[in-house]
């Protein structure tokens, strides 16, 4: 748990939507379905997304078609608009990086607001 991320529970599920449709034989498409829940030290979190993977001849080409994160309540409201902005431009990184370093700098910021309590302490009494 070097990252903070502790994932306790993932799925996933291949189609192939290439028989569904008429396309061209040397073209193939393959679409995954993944989810995944887990937590960040104290937020939680369960991620949904697919990822359509179409192969020509050339070259393999991924893309994330549908993302959705539900984060448990908590009291960061912050929170919000970041995984708006996050499940809109279907970026998982950003999702990852951003939940890990907004966690980080929280505790950052409890741990000082902590130390100056204390201190705020010693000198009213």
């Amino acid at each position: 748990m070097l990252t903070g991320f502790n994932i306790t529970h993932y799925s996933k599920k291949t189609e192939d939507p290439t028989s569904a449709e008429m396309t061209e034989e040397s073209i193939k498409k393959v679409l995954q379905r993944h989810r995944l829940s887990g937590s960040c030290h104290v937020v939680m979190f369960q991620l949904e997304f697919q990822i359509l993977e179409i192969q020509n001849k050339e070259n393999l080409s991924s893309v994330i078609t549908d993302l959705s994160i539900v984060m448990e309540p908590t009291e960061y409201s912050e929170l919000n608009e970041f995984v708006s902005r996050a499940e809109e431009r279907r970026d998982l990184f950003m999702f990852f990086r951003g939940l890990h370093f907004f966690v980080e700098w929280y505790e950052y910021r409890k741990r000082t607001f902590k130390h100056f309590k204390v201190k705020s302490e010693i000198f009213i009494i």
